[in-house]
Protein backbone atom coordinates (compact mmCIF):
# COMPACT_ATOMS: atom_id res chain seq x y z
CA UNK A 1 0.00 0.00 0.00
CA UNK A 2 2.93 2.30 -0.58
CA UNK A 3 4.68 4.61 1.86
CA UNK A 4 3.25 4.01 5.33
CA UNK A 5 4.47 7.38 6.54
CA UNK A 6 2.60 9.14 3.73
CA UNK A 7 -0.56 7.19 4.56
CA UNK A 8 -0.27 8.06 8.25
CA UNK A 9 0.07 11.76 7.42
CA UNK A 10 -3.02 11.61 5.23
CA UNK A 11 -5.02 9.82 7.91
CA UNK A 12 -4.00 12.46 10.47
CA UNK A 13 -5.09 15.17 8.03
CA UNK A 14 -8.44 13.41 7.48
CA UNK A 15 -8.91 13.31 11.27
CA UNK A 16 -8.03 17.00 11.69
CA UNK A 17 -10.35 18.19 8.92
CA UNK A 18 -13.21 16.00 10.15
CA UNK A 19 -12.75 17.28 13.72
CA UNK A 20 -12.89 20.90 12.54
CA UNK A 21 -16.07 20.16 10.57
CA UNK A 22 -17.92 18.53 13.51
CA UNK A 23 -16.41 20.16 16.60
CA UNK A 24 -19.31 22.62 16.87
CA UNK A 25 -21.81 19.75 17.17
CA UNK A 26 -20.44 18.16 20.35
CA UNK A 27 -22.61 20.30 22.64
CA UNK A 28 -25.85 19.73 20.73
CA UNK A 29 -28.89 18.47 22.64
CA UNK A 30 -30.94 15.33 22.11
CA UNK A 31 -33.72 15.53 19.51
CA UNK A 32 -36.83 13.63 18.39
CA UNK A 33 -36.26 9.84 18.60
CA UNK A 34 -33.29 10.36 20.94
CA UNK A 35 -35.87 10.70 23.71
CA UNK A 36 -37.58 7.37 23.15
CA UNK A 37 -34.43 5.42 22.26
CA UNK A 38 -32.07 6.91 24.87
CA UNK A 39 -33.58 9.20 27.52
CA UNK A 40 -36.80 7.24 28.12
CA UNK A 41 -35.46 3.78 27.27
CA UNK A 42 -34.93 2.07 30.65
CA UNK A 43 -32.75 -0.83 29.53
CA UNK A 44 -29.73 1.27 28.55
CA UNK A 45 -29.51 2.56 32.12
CA UNK A 46 -27.39 -0.45 33.13
CA UNK A 47 -24.61 -2.23 31.24
CA UNK A 48 -25.82 -5.44 32.91
CA UNK A 49 -28.81 -5.31 30.55
CA UNK A 50 -26.59 -5.64 27.47
CA UNK A 51 -26.97 -9.47 27.23
CA UNK A 52 -30.75 -8.99 27.18
CA UNK A 53 -30.48 -6.89 24.04
CA UNK A 54 -29.33 -10.08 22.28
CA UNK A 55 -31.51 -12.61 24.10
CA UNK A 56 -34.46 -12.18 26.44
CA UNK A 57 -37.19 -14.81 26.87
CA UNK A 58 -36.37 -16.50 23.58
CA UNK A 59 -35.83 -13.41 21.45
CA UNK A 60 -33.64 -10.28 21.34
CA UNK A 61 -34.96 -7.38 23.41
CA UNK A 62 -34.33 -5.01 20.50
CA UNK A 63 -33.85 -5.37 16.75
CA UNK A 64 -30.56 -3.43 16.88
CA UNK A 65 -28.78 -4.94 19.90
CA UNK A 66 -25.26 -3.80 18.99
CA UNK A 67 -26.33 -0.17 18.67
CA UNK A 68 -28.29 -0.27 21.91
CA UNK A 69 -25.32 -1.85 23.68
CA UNK A 70 -23.20 1.17 22.73
CA UNK A 71 -25.87 3.47 24.17
CA UNK A 72 -25.74 1.49 27.43
CA UNK A 73 -21.96 1.92 27.54
CA UNK A 74 -22.40 5.63 26.83
CA UNK A 75 -24.86 5.94 29.72
CA UNK A 76 -22.47 4.10 32.05
CA UNK A 77 -19.70 6.57 31.19
CA UNK A 78 -21.55 9.87 31.00
CA UNK A 79 -25.17 9.37 31.98
CA UNK A 80 -27.46 11.50 29.83
CA UNK A 81 -24.83 14.09 28.93
CA UNK A 82 -25.40 14.40 25.16
CA UNK A 83 -21.79 15.42 24.48
CA UNK A 84 -20.65 11.90 25.39
CA UNK A 85 -22.94 10.43 22.72
CA UNK A 86 -21.87 13.01 20.13
CA UNK A 87 -18.20 12.25 20.73
CA UNK A 88 -18.77 8.54 20.15
CA UNK A 89 -20.72 9.27 16.97
CA UNK A 90 -17.88 11.46 15.76
CA UNK A 91 -15.24 8.79 16.31
CA UNK A 92 -17.37 6.18 14.53
CA UNK A 93 -17.76 8.55 11.58
CA UNK A 94 -14.04 9.31 11.53
CA UNK A 95 -13.28 5.58 11.59
CA UNK A 96 -15.58 5.15 8.61
CA UNK A 97 -13.73 7.84 6.66
CA UNK A 98 -10.43 6.07 7.38
CA UNK A 99 -11.91 2.72 6.32
CA UNK A 100 -13.08 4.32 3.05
CA UNK A 101 -9.50 5.52 2.50
CA UNK A 102 -8.09 2.03 3.14
CA UNK A 103 -10.72 0.34 0.96
CA UNK A 104 -9.89 2.60 -1.96
CA UNK A 105 -6.16 2.06 -1.50
CA UNK A 106 -6.71 -1.69 -1.71
CA UNK A 107 -9.02 -1.31 -4.69
CA UNK A 108 -6.95 1.12 -6.73
CA UNK A 109 -3.53 -0.38 -6.01
CA UNK A 110 -1.63 -1.01 -9.25
CA UNK A 111 -4.52 0.37 -11.29
CA UNK A 112 -3.96 4.13 -11.45
CA UNK A 113 -0.95 6.24 -10.61
CA UNK A 114 -3.05 8.74 -8.63
CA UNK A 115 -4.54 6.06 -6.35
CA UNK A 116 -3.39 7.77 -3.14
CA UNK A 117 -4.90 11.10 -4.17
CA UNK A 118 -8.22 9.62 -5.27
CA UNK A 119 -8.43 7.61 -2.04
CA UNK A 120 -7.58 10.64 0.06
CA UNK A 121 -9.93 13.18 -1.52
CA UNK A 122 -12.86 10.75 -1.76
CA UNK A 123 -12.53 9.95 1.94
CA UNK A 124 -12.29 13.66 2.80
CA UNK A 125 -15.50 14.35 0.87
CA UNK A 126 -17.20 11.46 2.64
CA UNK A 127 -16.04 12.83 6.00
CA UNK A 128 -17.15 16.46 5.67
CA UNK A 129 -19.93 16.60 3.08
CA UNK A 130 -23.02 18.35 4.56
CA UNK A 131 -25.35 15.48 3.61
CA UNK A 132 -23.68 13.38 6.32
CA UNK A 133 -24.68 15.81 9.08
CA UNK A 134 -27.91 14.06 10.02
CA UNK A 135 -26.32 10.62 10.30
CA UNK A 136 -23.48 11.90 12.51
CA UNK A 137 -25.10 14.56 14.71
CA UNK A 138 -28.57 13.02 15.22
CA UNK A 139 -27.53 10.71 18.05
CA UNK A 140 -30.04 7.92 17.46
CA UNK A 141 -28.72 7.56 13.91
CA UNK A 142 -25.67 5.94 15.42
CA UNK A 143 -27.40 2.81 14.11
CA UNK A 144 -26.67 4.04 10.57
CA UNK A 145 -23.02 4.95 11.06
CA UNK A 146 -22.25 1.99 13.34
CA UNK A 147 -23.68 -0.45 10.82
CA UNK A 148 -21.64 1.34 8.14
CA UNK A 149 -18.50 0.93 10.30
CA UNK A 150 -18.87 -2.84 10.63
CA UNK A 151 -19.96 -3.04 6.97
CA UNK A 152 -16.78 -1.29 5.77
CA UNK A 153 -14.58 -3.15 8.24
CA UNK A 154 -15.97 -6.51 7.10
CA UNK A 155 -15.35 -5.61 3.45
CA UNK A 156 -11.84 -4.24 4.03
CA UNK A 157 -10.74 -7.27 6.05
CA UNK A 158 -12.29 -9.64 3.48
CA UNK A 159 -10.39 -7.91 0.67
CA UNK A 160 -7.16 -8.10 2.66
CA UNK A 161 -7.73 -11.83 3.25
CA UNK A 162 -8.40 -12.49 -0.44
CA UNK A 163 -5.34 -10.52 -1.51
CA UNK A 164 -3.06 -12.08 1.08
CA UNK A 165 -2.10 -15.06 -1.07
CA UNK A 166 -0.99 -12.70 -3.84
CA UNK A 167 1.15 -10.68 -1.44
CA UNK A 168 2.99 -13.72 -0.03
CA UNK A 169 6.01 -13.93 -2.26
CA UNK A 170 7.54 -16.19 -1.13
CA UNK A 171 4.71 -17.79 0.92
CA UNK A 172 4.98 -17.53 4.69
CA UNK A 173 6.67 -20.57 6.27
CA UNK A 174 4.82 -23.27 8.18
CA UNK A 175 1.44 -22.46 6.68
CA UNK A 176 1.28 -19.18 8.63
CA UNK A 177 -0.11 -17.41 5.58
CA UNK A 178 -3.14 -19.71 5.51
CA UNK A 179 -3.72 -19.26 9.24
CA UNK A 180 -3.55 -15.49 8.93
CA UNK A 181 -5.97 -15.57 6.02
CA UNK A 182 -8.51 -17.67 7.93
CA UNK A 183 -8.19 -15.35 10.92
CA UNK A 184 -8.96 -12.39 8.67
CA UNK A 185 -11.99 -14.20 7.25
CA UNK A 186 -13.17 -14.86 10.81
CA UNK A 187 -12.81 -11.17 11.72
CA UNK A 188 -14.70 -10.21 8.57
CA UNK A 189 -17.55 -12.61 9.36
CA UNK A 190 -17.84 -11.40 12.97
CA UNK A 191 -17.86 -7.82 11.73
CA UNK A 192 -20.61 -8.70 9.27
CA UNK A 193 -22.76 -10.11 12.09
CA UNK A 194 -22.14 -6.96 14.17
CA UNK A 195 -23.23 -4.87 11.18
CA UNK A 196 -26.45 -6.90 11.01
CA UNK A 197 -27.00 -6.25 14.72
CA UNK A 198 -26.49 -2.52 14.30
CA UNK A 199 -29.04 -1.81 11.57
CA UNK A 200 -30.91 -3.73 8.90
CA UNK A 201 -29.16 -1.90 6.02
CA UNK A 202 -26.36 -4.47 6.38
CA UNK A 203 -28.57 -6.95 4.52
CA UNK A 204 -26.71 -5.97 1.32
CA UNK A 205 -23.24 -6.75 2.70
CA UNK A 206 -22.93 -10.36 1.42
CA UNK A 207 -23.90 -9.18 -2.07
CA UNK A 208 -21.42 -6.29 -1.92
CA UNK A 209 -18.61 -8.66 -0.89
CA UNK A 210 -19.54 -11.08 -3.68
CA UNK A 211 -19.61 -8.31 -6.29
CA UNK A 212 -16.34 -6.81 -5.05
CA UNK A 213 -14.66 -10.20 -5.39
CA UNK A 214 -16.13 -10.64 -8.88
CA UNK A 215 -15.20 -7.14 -10.09
CA UNK A 216 -11.71 -6.77 -8.68
CA UNK A 217 -10.21 -9.98 -7.30
CA UNK A 218 -11.64 -12.63 -9.61
CA UNK A 219 -11.26 -10.25 -12.56
CA UNK A 220 -14.82 -10.67 -13.77
CA UNK A 221 -14.27 -14.41 -14.16
CA UNK A 222 -17.12 -16.57 -12.83
CA UNK A 223 -14.92 -19.66 -12.75
CA UNK A 224 -12.36 -17.93 -10.52
CA UNK A 225 -15.15 -16.60 -8.31
CA UNK A 226 -16.76 -20.04 -7.94
CA UNK A 227 -13.59 -21.42 -6.37
CA UNK A 228 -14.39 -19.34 -3.27
CA UNK A 229 -18.06 -20.34 -3.05
CA UNK A 230 -17.71 -21.73 0.49
CA UNK A 231 -16.40 -18.40 1.80
CA UNK A 232 -19.23 -16.47 0.16
CA UNK A 233 -21.78 -18.95 1.45
CA UNK A 234 -20.59 -18.20 4.99
CA UNK A 235 -21.19 -14.48 4.40
CA UNK A 236 -24.71 -15.11 3.12
CA UNK A 237 -25.32 -17.19 6.26
CA UNK A 238 -24.76 -14.00 8.30
CA UNK A 239 -28.26 -13.06 7.15
CA UNK A 240 -29.56 -15.61 9.66
CA UNK A 241 -28.50 -13.48 12.66
CA UNK A 242 -30.17 -10.52 10.95
CA UNK A 243 -33.42 -12.48 10.68
CA UNK A 244 -33.08 -13.39 14.36
CA UNK A 245 -32.55 -9.75 15.35
CA UNK A 246 -35.50 -8.57 13.25
CA UNK A 247 -37.81 -11.27 14.60
CA UNK A 248 -40.45 -13.36 12.88
CA UNK A 249 -43.20 -10.76 13.38
CA UNK A 250 -41.25 -7.97 11.70
CA UNK A 251 -40.25 -10.15 8.75
CA UNK A 252 -43.78 -11.49 8.23
CA UNK A 253 -45.16 -7.95 8.53
CA UNK A 254 -42.82 -6.78 5.77
CA UNK A 255 -43.88 -9.62 3.49
CA UNK A 256 -47.64 -9.38 4.07
CA UNK A 257 -48.18 -5.63 4.54
CA UNK A 258 -48.96 -3.61 1.41
CA UNK A 259 -49.85 -0.28 3.01
CA UNK A 260 -48.48 1.68 5.97
CA UNK A 261 -49.54 4.92 7.60
CA UNK A 262 -47.25 7.88 7.17
CA UNK A 263 -45.97 9.60 10.34
CA UNK A 264 -48.09 12.36 11.95
CA UNK A 265 -45.78 15.09 10.64
CA UNK A 266 -46.87 14.24 7.11
CA UNK A 267 -50.63 13.93 7.57
CA UNK A 268 -51.25 17.60 6.83
CA UNK A 269 -51.01 16.51 3.19
CA UNK A 270 -53.71 14.01 2.32
CA UNK A 271 -51.59 12.36 -0.37
CA UNK A 272 -49.03 11.36 2.25
CA UNK A 273 -51.37 10.00 4.94
CA UNK A 274 -50.75 6.42 3.79
CA UNK A 275 -48.62 4.69 1.19
CA UNK A 276 -48.78 1.35 -0.61
CA UNK A 277 -45.85 -0.78 -1.73
CA UNK A 278 -46.17 0.30 -5.37
CA UNK A 279 -46.51 3.97 -4.40
CA UNK A 280 -43.43 3.70 -2.21
CA UNK A 281 -41.43 2.19 -5.07
CA UNK A 282 -42.60 4.83 -7.53
CA UNK A 283 -41.79 7.61 -5.03
CA UNK A 284 -38.25 6.30 -4.68
CA UNK A 285 -37.69 7.01 -8.37
CA UNK A 286 -37.78 10.67 -7.34
CA UNK A 287 -36.27 10.30 -3.87
CA UNK A 288 -33.06 8.78 -5.25
CA UNK A 289 -32.60 11.80 -7.49
CA UNK A 290 -33.17 14.04 -4.47
CA UNK A 291 -30.30 12.21 -2.78
CA UNK A 292 -28.12 12.71 -5.86
CA UNK A 293 -29.04 16.40 -5.99
CA UNK A 294 -28.10 16.78 -2.32
CA UNK A 295 -24.74 15.14 -3.00
CA UNK A 296 -24.05 17.47 -5.93
CA UNK A 297 -25.66 20.60 -4.50
CA UNK A 298 -26.34 20.28 -0.72
CA UNK A 299 -28.89 23.04 -0.13
CA UNK A 300 -32.36 23.02 1.44
CA UNK A 301 -31.48 20.05 3.63
CA UNK A 302 -34.22 18.88 5.95
CA UNK A 303 -34.48 16.59 8.95
CA UNK A 304 -38.12 15.66 8.26
CA UNK A 305 -39.35 16.06 4.69
CA UNK A 306 -42.99 16.38 3.65
CA UNK A 307 -42.45 14.51 0.40
CA UNK A 308 -45.34 14.11 -2.01
CA UNK A 309 -46.08 10.46 -2.82
CA UNK A 310 -46.10 9.27 -6.44
CA UNK A 311 -49.48 7.70 -7.20
CA UNK A 312 -48.21 6.16 -10.44
CA UNK A 313 -45.46 6.42 -13.04
CA UNK A 314 -47.08 9.55 -14.48
CA UNK A 315 -48.29 11.09 -11.21
CA UNK A 316 -46.17 13.20 -11.28
CA UNK A 317 -44.32 12.86 -14.60
CA UNK A 318 -40.96 13.21 -12.82
CA UNK A 319 -41.55 9.70 -11.44
CA UNK A 320 -41.20 8.20 -14.91
CA UNK A 321 -38.25 10.45 -15.74
CA UNK A 322 -36.56 9.45 -12.49
CA UNK A 323 -37.09 5.76 -13.20
CA UNK A 324 -35.67 6.10 -16.72
CA UNK A 325 -32.66 7.95 -15.30
CA UNK A 326 -31.99 5.18 -12.77
CA UNK A 327 -32.21 2.51 -15.50
CA UNK A 328 -29.82 4.60 -17.61
CA UNK A 329 -27.25 4.77 -14.80
CA UNK A 330 -27.47 1.03 -14.16
CA UNK A 331 -27.09 0.41 -17.91
CA UNK A 332 -24.03 2.65 -17.85
CA UNK A 333 -22.59 0.54 -15.03
CA UNK A 334 -23.08 -2.57 -17.18
CA UNK A 335 -21.48 -0.84 -20.18
CA UNK A 336 -18.47 0.25 -18.11
CA UNK A 337 -17.86 -3.21 -16.64
CA UNK A 338 -15.16 -4.17 -19.15
CA UNK A 339 -13.95 -0.63 -19.84
CA UNK A 340 -13.89 1.08 -16.43
CA UNK A 341 -14.64 -1.62 -13.88
CA UNK A 342 -13.79 0.68 -10.97
CA UNK A 343 -16.42 3.23 -12.05
CA UNK A 344 -18.92 0.47 -12.80
CA UNK A 345 -18.63 -1.03 -9.33
CA UNK A 346 -19.23 2.21 -7.46
CA UNK A 347 -22.32 3.03 -9.53
CA UNK A 348 -23.67 -0.37 -8.47
CA UNK A 349 -22.52 0.33 -4.88
CA UNK A 350 -24.71 3.45 -4.69
CA UNK A 351 -27.90 1.74 -5.81
CA UNK A 352 -27.29 -1.57 -4.06
CA UNK A 353 -26.80 -0.11 -0.59
CA UNK A 354 -29.79 2.21 -1.07
CA UNK A 355 -31.97 -0.72 -2.10
CA UNK A 356 -33.23 -1.73 1.39
CA UNK A 357 -34.75 1.73 1.92
CA UNK A 358 -35.38 2.80 -1.68
CA UNK A 359 -37.11 -0.15 -3.31
CA UNK A 360 -39.99 -2.42 -2.21
CA UNK A 361 -39.63 -2.22 1.57
CA UNK A 362 -42.31 0.17 2.86
CA UNK A 363 -41.09 2.62 5.50
CA UNK A 364 -43.30 5.30 7.09
CA UNK A 365 -40.95 8.05 5.86
CA UNK A 366 -40.12 7.89 2.17
CA UNK A 367 -36.93 9.96 2.54
CA UNK A 368 -34.28 10.56 5.19
CA UNK A 369 -30.87 12.04 4.48
CA UNK A 370 -29.08 9.59 6.77
CA UNK A 371 -30.06 6.75 4.41
CA UNK A 372 -27.58 7.99 1.81
CA UNK A 373 -24.68 7.90 4.33
CA UNK A 374 -22.94 4.71 3.14
CA UNK A 375 -24.24 4.76 -0.47
CA UNK A 376 -22.66 8.22 -0.83
CA UNK A 377 -19.22 6.58 -0.93
CA UNK A 378 -20.07 5.58 -4.50
CA UNK A 379 -20.76 9.18 -5.52
CA UNK A 380 -17.63 10.57 -3.84
CA UNK A 381 -15.43 7.97 -5.51
CA UNK A 382 -16.95 8.61 -8.94
CA UNK A 383 -16.73 12.39 -8.53
CA UNK A 384 -13.11 12.34 -7.38
CA UNK A 385 -11.98 9.85 -10.02
CA UNK A 386 -13.79 11.89 -12.67
CA UNK A 387 -12.09 15.13 -11.59
CA UNK A 388 -8.66 13.49 -11.71
CA UNK A 389 -9.42 11.94 -15.11
CA UNK A 390 -10.53 15.29 -16.58
CA UNK A 391 -7.58 17.17 -15.06
CA UNK A 392 -5.21 14.55 -16.46
CA UNK A 393 -6.65 15.01 -19.96
CA UNK A 394 -6.35 18.81 -19.68
CA UNK A 395 -2.76 18.52 -18.40
CA UNK A 396 -1.77 16.24 -21.29
CA UNK A 397 -3.29 18.59 -23.86
CA UNK A 398 -1.42 21.55 -22.40
CA UNK A 399 1.77 19.50 -22.40
CA UNK A 400 1.36 18.77 -26.12
CA UNK A 401 0.75 22.45 -26.86
CA UNK A 402 3.97 23.39 -25.08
Amino acid sequence: MGDRSAHLKRIILIAAITFIAYSNSFDSAFHFDDYSSIIAYPYIKSIYNIPYFFYYNGAPLTGRPVTMATFAINFEIGGLDPSSYHHVNFFIHLSNAILVYILLLLTLKNRVTEYMNISFFASIMFAVHPVQTQAVTYVVQRAEILSAFFYLLSLVVFVKARLLSYEENPPLPGGMGGLKRYMLYAVSLVSAILAMGSKEIAVTLPVTILLYDFFFISGGNFKALSKKWTIHLLFFLTLLPLMYFMGVSQISSFISTDTVQSPPTSTTYMETSSISRSEYLFTQCRVIWTYIRLLIFPVNQNLDYNYTVSKGLLEPLTTLLGGVGIIALLTLALFLFKRQRFMSFFIVWFFLILAPTSSVAILPDVIFEHRVYLPSVGYFVLFTAGVFRVSDVIYRRKGKQL
